[in-house]
């Protein structure tokens, strides 16, 4: 399994690229990329983003090792899907970037690509029939969990409770 400074390396030596070009292209300097492809520091996710985007790198190979390292037909879908705001994962994650995810995921999985106008009609979709309907289901899912595996639960609920 490759390291991803490893990754990184592998993806600048294929791209035919200089280091400065492909700083250039991914909008780090050249130091911060000698930096990430030797391992001296972890990249951004921003930066992660931008190879994908750039060089068509499937963003499962370069996170996980699964697939593929190239795939075209991710460029377009980080588009329509604004993946580059899913992968700053904060603490401010909102609906809308859950769905994004949950879209993205069962377009892999089936294979089905949409388009542009498709995606946004089906998150639409998604958010005003499905969404409230699939965050009881998760609630109600979690409550069986923790019941029967009460040691799951890192913390009381007490402060969560809401008050009248």
């Amino acid at each position: 399994m490759l390291t991803l400074s490893e990754k990184i390396g592998k993806i600048i030596q294929e791209s035919g690229l200089s280091l400065a070009q492909f700083a250039q292209k991914t909008g780090v300097s050249k130091n911060t990329l000698v930096n990430y492809r030797d391992g001296v520091t972890s990249p951004s996710g921003q930066f992660i983003i931008k190879i994908c985007k750039e060089f068509s790198v499937n963003p499962r190979w370069i996170i996980l090792e699964e697939g593929e390292v190239y795939r075209a037909e991710y460029e377009d879908l980080f588009q329509a899907l604004q993946i580059d705001k899913i992968m700053d994962i904060d603490p401010g994650l909102t609906e809308f970037h859950c769905i994004n995810i949950l879209l993205f995921e069962a377009m892999k999985k089936t294979g089905i690509i949409l388009t542009s106008d498709g995606i946004e009609k089906m998150k639409k979709f998604i958010y005003e029939e499905a969404w409230s309907e699939f965050k009881g289901i998760v609630a109600d899912v979690l409550t069986s969990l923790v019941r029967a595996a009460p040691n799951w639960e890192a913390k009381k609920r007490d402060h969560l409770k809401k008050t009248d």
